[in-house]
C-alpha cells in the first residue's frame, strides 16, 4: 500500500501526519516544503513512528525544502532509510503520479548520496553525545535547575547540532507536560517555562511518575540513535582513510532528473579492443574542435587499473569531488572517475555547462551507469564470442556494437592507422575523420556515429 503526506498524488491515499497509527509495512511519500517549517516535532515523531512500523519512507525535498529538511533526513539516515530525493524549484509537482512513485520503489538508493547531502551536519552527533548524556543524568535526578542551566550555557552547541536539538525538544516536551509548540526557540523563554512546569510537577506526584517513565524510554531511544550515528561516522572516517568508498553504483535515469544535456554517448566496454582509447579521445576532439560542441568526457574505471594510460586526464575520487565540486562539474572537460559516484554524473547532466556528455564505462558491471531517452548506448566488444554471450543476457542492435574489423559486418569498426603515434595532433584527428567502416556500411565512422545520434542538430 502507498500513502502520501503533505501532497496530493493521483491514485494514492493522502494522510495527515497525525493519522498514521494504522500504517504498517507500506510505502509513505512525504513532501518536505516550507509548510513544514513550524512542524518539526510532529513530523520528526511521525517519521520515527512510520520507520518503527516497518514502513519505507520516501522524503521528497522540494526546492530549498524547509527549515527541518536536514533534521528529518538525518533521522532517516540513522535508520538506514536512504529514500531522500531533491526536486528542483522548477519541478512541476502535478507530474507526480503513482507511476513515478513505482519507479522510485524499484530503486535501491545508495547511501552515498544521503551522506553527501547531509554533509558535515551529521558529524555534530559526536559532540552531541556528551551533551545528551549530561541532560539524561540531570533528568534521572529530576534536577531541573541544572537542565535549565545546561540549555542556557550550551545554546550555541544545541543550535549548531540540528539533529541533537530535535532529540532535546522531544525530551524536554515530556518534562513540560507535552508542550509541543514552544521548542527552545529562545533559551531564556524556555528556561522560564521549564521553571513553571517544575512548580506544577511538584504538586502532581502521580503524573510526574508517569511522565518520568515516558522520558526514560525516549532517553534510551535517543541515546541508541546517537550511538548508532556515531558508529556510522566512525565507519565513514575509516573508509575515507582507506581511500575508495564507493564499490557499487546506482543507475542514473535522465527521465528522473532535470537533465540539461542534449545528447549522452554511452560506450559500455564488454571487452577491450585495439585503439579504443585513441578513438574516444579523437571523437571528443572532433566534437569540440570541428563541430564546436560543448562536450565533457567522463571515463569510469576501477582504482586498480593502470591509470597512467589516461594522462594527462586527471583521476578523481569522491573525496576530491566533494572538495572541488563546482570546478569539476563546470570546468573540467575530461576526467577519470575511479569510484562510480552517481553525484558526479547527475550534477553534470543537470548543469547547463555542456551540450554533449561522453561516458566511457570500463567497470564491467551488468547494470548501466546511465539510461534515458537522450542516451545513445554502444557496446565495445572484442569478438563474436563476446557478442554471443551478450545476446544471451540482453537484446542488442548490431549497429550499436563497436569492435575489431572482420568480427561482425553490421557493427562499427576501428581500423589500424599506420604511424599514428608519430603524427601531430591535427594529423591524428584528420586520420580518424577519414577512417571508413569495414562492415556493411562503408561510410566514415565518425559520420555514422554523429548522424545516428543527431548531434549536428543540436
Amino acid at each position: 500500500m502507498v500513502y502520501s503526506i503533505n501532497i496530493d498524488i493521483t491514485e494514492i491515499e493522502e494522510r495527515d501526519i497525525k493519522q498514521i497509527d494504522d500504517i504498517k509495512d507500506s510505502t509513505v511519500v512525504i513532501l518536505a516544503d516550507k509548510n513544514l517549517n513550524d512542524k518539526l516535532t510532529e513530523y520528526y515523531l511521525g517519521i520515527y513512528k512510520l520507520i518503527k512500523n516497518r514502513n519505507r519512507v520516501m522524503l521528497l525535498i522540494y526546492g530549498t525544502g524547509s527549515k527541518v529538511s536536514k533534521t528529518l533526513a538525518m533521522l532517516m539516515y540513522a535508520y538506514n532509510q536512504n529514500d531522500i530525493y531533491k526536486l528542483p524549484n522548477e519541478y512541476d509537482l502535478n507530474t507526480l503520479n503513482k507511476t513515478y512513485i513505482s519507479v522510485l520503489e524499484e530503486q535501491q538508493p545508495d547511501e552515498v548520496d544521503v551522506e553527501m547531502f547531509i554533509g558535515s551536519d551529521v558529524m555534530a552527533y559526536s559532540d552531541a553525545q556528551i551533551l545528551l548524556a549530561k541532560l539524561i543524568n540531570y533528568t534521572e535526578k529530576e534536577d531541573y535547575e541544572n537542565i535549565n542551566k545546561l540549555l542556557k550555557d550550551k545554546h550555541d552547541e544545541f543550535a549548531d547540532t540540528l539533529g541533537v536539538l530535535s532529540y532535546t525538544r522531544a525530551v524536554t516536551e515530556k518534562i513540560r507536560f507535552g508542550s509541543l509548540k514552544n521548542k527552545l526557540n529562545k533559551v531564556n523563554n524556555e528556561a522560564l517555562e521549564l521553571k513553571s512546569k517544575n512548580d506544577v510537577l511538584e504538586n502532581t506526584v502521580a503524573e510526574q511518575k508517569t511522565e518520568i517513565q515516558d522520558l526514560k524510554k525516549m532517553r534510551a531511544d535517543a541515546l541508541k540513535d546517537v550511538q548508532h550515528a556515531q558508529s556510522r561516522i566512525e565507519m565513514l572516517e575509516k573508509k575515507l582513510n582507506q581511500g575508495t568508498i564507493i564499490r557499487e553504483y546506482v543507475t542514473t535515469n535522465t527521465k528522473l532528473i532535470s537533465c540539461k544535456v542534449k545528447v549522452i554517448l554511452y560506450f559500455k566496454e564488454i571487452a577491450r579492443i585495439n585503439y579504443i582509447n585513441s578513438f574516444i579521445h579523437e571523437y571528443y576532439e572532433y566534437l569540440t574542435r570541428i563541430l564546436k560542441k560543448r562536450t565533457k568526457l567522463i571515463i569510469y574505471d576501477n582504482p586498480h587499473a593502470f591509470l597512467g594510460v589516461y594522462k594527462p586526464i586527471q583521476s578523481i575520487t569522491s573525496a576530491e569531488y566533494v572538495q572541488n565540486r563546482q570546478d569539476i562539474v563546470n570546468k573540467m572537460d575530461k576526467l577519470v572517475l575511479i569510484e562510480p559516484n552517481p553525484s558526479v554524473l547527475q550534477d553534470t547532466l543537470t548543469s547547463e555547462s555542456y551540450e554533449i556528455v561522453i561516458v566511457y564505462d570500463r567497470l564491467k558491471q551488468e547494470a548501466d551507469i546511465v539510461t534515458g531517452n537522450n542516451v545513445h548506448k554502444y557496446f565495445v566488444v572484442n569478438s563474436m564470442k563476446d557478442i554471443n554471450e551478450l545476446k544471451r543476457k540482453t537484446t542488442i542492435n548490431m549497429e550499436n556494437v563497436i569492435t575489431n574489423p572482420g568480427t561482425a559486418p553490421e557493427a562499427l569498426t576501428i581500423s589500424y592507422i599506420d604511424g599514428y603515434k608519430g603524427r601531430s595532433e591535427s594529423q591524428k584527428l584528420t586520420a580518424y575523420m577519414s577512417m571508413r567502416n569495414t562492415g556493411t556500411d562503408t561510410g566514415v565512422v565518425f559520420d555514422i556515429l554523429t548522424d545516428a545520434t543527431n548531434i549536428k542538430m543540436i
